[in-house]
């Protein structure tokens, strides 16, 4: 890609995180404190320096990029499920 390119994606991604004020926001920020659950997970030493690596590179928190990783895996996994008809039986029943 060329130089220009990538100026354009960068400011166009900006503004568009900018306008919408989703800019690295935790998730649980807008939800009622009450429904919080804390989830802990033992990860090998070199998937946890890497995660402390690329929020430092994106300036955010670590719960910040776990929770956009988790949702998304979680939304992959739904539409993975509902592509492949995988519980189109039990809605059958």
């Amino acid at each position: 890609m060329s130089q220009f390119h990538d100026f354009l994606l960068m400011k166009s991604l900006k503004l568009k995180f900018e306008r919408s004020g989703a800019a690295f926001d935790s998730l649980s920020d807008t939800d009622d404190s009450a429904q919080i659950t804390q989830v802990c997970a033992k990860l090998p030493r070199h998937l946890s320096e890497r995660i402390d690596q690329v929020c430092s590179v994106l300036d955010c928190t670590k719960r910040q990029f776990i929770e956009y990783a988790l949702s998304n895996a979680c939304d992959d996994a739904s539409d993975m499920f509902t592509e492949t008809g995988l519980f189109a039986e039990d809605s059958q029943s």
